[in-house]
């Protein structure tokens, strides 16, 4: 069992002192999770309780966001190309939480692109500039804290990696922020708003715009993965003593993230369950949400290629189970390009019909615990969204849900265009800010 936590995938990015630096980070969101929980949780971690002979739990989901599945069901075209766009507010109407002064006591948002991807792996496709046509798909699921790390710890070794996994015309510039935006930053004191100028901008456009090498959603947090899992690690009752045992339900009621989601749901119910069956849970060394594997069958490549030839393990380790970053491109030399691929006998066109394919994986650790584990109520509940009854809310208990009329399903579109915000929304955390349960959602 590790003294300290290690860099995402055993990585080599960082020299000694930053490793220990990063450890203690990460040891800090650990830390601070577990004062979250009452006296007797089930929640811990292996530095501060090294747990050798702890039992191995990888818990898998889907890569493609289940947003956009349950908006379009029928629609396949649509989602696909929905889910590759860039936006500054996602489906649900959210942004980035960074702003730049517009006089007097208000603040403008930044309006600053990402990806609206929110299953812990985004995606860009490439397109040959003339013709359009598909080039090749780069998939990652690192964590922003750790770049933001990178960048604060040794900002040189920083534009190195974007040069070598974006391109070589990547500049220090490009990556910092060279005006005055402004983020809130959480103190005992009450929150502030903290210029960002100089430092690190994770929104930068060789990550969005122009290129991807760490992931960009607000709801993307490593950090707020943590937390997740320590709250998951309460059992739950309803209002009648029923211990809950549902991943919707579990969700819905103790408000650990998003129940439209395939990760938050399906990580806190398995956590849940781990606990219920005895154990006390944590999340294995090093840290990190993987993309675990690809589902090569449904993959057809002409010329009698084999679809493995098509995809590399650019970052992290295969074997294990623990890919950072991996790109599906025809191999060197091919004479056909990613449109001559089918998927399922469909000509690949959007990097999104690989995203199905994919399994993204947290590697859970339990070891076995006497006595009952804690119980609590119900935090929250789960409201219908009038204009799209098939994604779901979180709410109050005594909040009314709204009523869903029958032509509901066919309700206007959410706004995915630059806005004005006057308040300061929920958004990405900085290294070491505690998150809410609601900021997963």
């Amino acid at each position: 069992m590790p003294e300290s936590f290690s860099p995402p995938a055993f990585v080599e990015d960082l020299n000694e002192a930053g490793r220990a630096a990063w450890s203690t980070a990460v040891l800090g969101w650990f830390r601070t999770a577990e004062t979250r929980l009452p006296a007797g949780h089930r929640f811990f971690n292996l530095v501060d309780l090294p747990a050798p002979d702890a039992a191995s739990a990888v818990i898998p989901w889907n890569a493609f966001p289940r947003k956009f599945t349950l908006r379009w069901p029928q629609d396949v075209e649509r989602r696909w190309r929905t889910a590759e766009e860039i936006v500054t507010l996602d489906m649900n109407g959210r942004a980035a939480a960074y702003y730049v002064p517009a006089g007097g006591d208000r603040w403008a948002s930044a309006n600053l692109p990402f990806r609206d991807q929110d299953e812990y792996c985004e995606w860009r496709a490439y397109r040959d500039p003339q013709s359009g046509r598909l080039q090749r798909v780069v998939f990652t699921c690192e964590n922003p804290e750790y770049w933001s790390f990178l960048a604060a710890s040794d900002p040189e070794r920083l534009v190195e990696l974007y040069r070598t996994l974006v391109d070589p015309a990547v500049t220090r510039d490009d990556l910092f922020f060279q005006t005055a935006v402004f983020r809130p930053e959480f103190t005992q004191s009450g929150t502030v708003m903290e210029n960002q100028r100089g430092r690190y901008n994770p929104y930068n456009r060789w990550n969005t715009t122009d290129g991807v090498v760490h992931l960009t959603h607000p709801a993307n947090s490593l950090q707020a993965e943590v937390h997740l899992a320590a709250d998951a690690t309460l059992v739950r009752v309803d209002e009648a003593g029923e211990v809950l045992v549902d991943d919707a339900r579990l969700i819905c009621c103790a408000a650990y993230g998003s129940p439209n989601r395939s990760s938050d749901p399906t990580i806190g119910g398995k956590i849940n369950e781990l606990v219920r069956n005895g154990l006390a849970v944590t999340i294995g060394d090093p840290v990190g949400l993987y993309i675990g594997d690809i589902d090569l069958q449904p993959i057809e490549p002409p010329d009698g290629v084999d679809a493995a030839d098509c995809w590399s393990v650019v970052r992290g380790r295969k074997d294990d189970r623990m890919i950072l970053r991996a790109e599906f491109a025809p191999p060197e030399g091919a004479g056909f390009d990613l449109e001559d691929v089918l998927v399922g006998g469909e000509p690949l066109r959007f990097g999104s019909q690989l995203a199905e394919l994919i399994t993204i994986v947290i590697h859970g650790r339990g070891v076995e615990r006497a006595g009952a584990a804690p119980q609590a109520g119900c935090d929250s509940k789960c409201c219908r969204i009038p204009a799209t009854p098939a994604l779901l809310t979180l709410a109050d208990l005594d909040a009314q849900c709204p009523a869903i009329g029958p032509t509901a399903a066919a309700g206007p579109e959410a706004p995915r265009v630059l806005a004005s915000l006057t308040g300061v929304p929920e958004g990405p955390l900085a290294l070491g800010q505690v998150p809410d349960r609601a900021s997963r959602v």
